[in-house]
């Protein structure tokens, strides 16, 4: 999956267990305004930046169990709202 848009917003779940997530050109939110999570075990996400927890009363959490994940800008944790990282 190649996102093209200004963000990528997970408010739900997202399991990355094969294949390849690119938001290389886009900032990804988990927990945007709401509840996200996103678990990578396998496959490779390629990642511009990342924000956990993005608004006030959200909450993101981000499992990295395995695959090949890169993140060279940003990965702000709790910016307004909850977030776990493991």
């Amino acid at each position: 999956m190649n996102v093209r848009t200004v963000f990528f917003s997970v408010d739900g779940t997202v399991v990355l267990n094969t294949g390849a997530i690119t938001t290389t050109n886009a900032s990804t939110f988990i927990g945007n305004i709401g509840a996200g999570q996103m678990t990578v075990s396998n496959g490779t996400w390629l990642a511009r930046d990342v924000a956990l927890g993005f608004h006030v009363g959200s909450a993101g959490t981000l499992t990295v169990a395995g695959g090949t994940n890169t993140i060279p800008y940003l990965l702000g944790v709790a910016m307004l709202g909850r977030a776990r990282y493991g």
